[in-house]
């Protein structure tokens, strides 16, 4: 329900009104009986009245980024055995201001609760946001 809400902009999260907040982003799978997933750390920031919005300096930062990638690629292209650190530096710096790295703990914490009635014993569910709707 949070998810729908973040991605439609109809749901408002006081709580984090003003604030930039670390959000998981997971995708899943059912493979013969498997779970599994994949999850990356993100940020998102939110306005002063709590709904969740692309800040202009996130929207410059995935540009430059966009263009750090296409630097490298193009330098790959040209010399494949050569490789300049400053760009890959630059690239992962522009990286960590839009994500962030999901600790071991964290990522099993997400694997009991995709799990559902099916998780360990002793594990917990992480907290689900609370949304309000205008």
């Amino acid at each position: 329900m949070a998810t729908k809400a973040l991605i439609e902009k109809e749901g408002v999260f006081p709580q984090f009104a003003g604030t930039r907040q670390k959000m998981v982003e997971v995708i899943t799978q059912r493979r013969d009986g498997d779970l599994l997933f994949r999850a990356s750390g993100v940020y998102a920031d939110f306005d002063q009245d709590g709904r969740f919005y692309v800040s202009m300096s996130s929207m410059v930062t995935a540009s430059r980024m966009v263009e750090a990638h296409g630097a490298i690629e193009k330098e790959r292209l040209k010399s494949p055995d050569v490789r300049d650190l400053g760009l890959r530096r630059n690239w992962k710096d522009l990286k960590d201001k839009t994500r962030w790295e999901i600790s071991a703990e964290e990522r099993e914490a997400i694997a009991a609760d995709l799990l559902g009635s099916d998780r360990p014993r002793g594990t917990r569910a992480i907290p689900l946001l609370k949304v309000e709707y205008p």
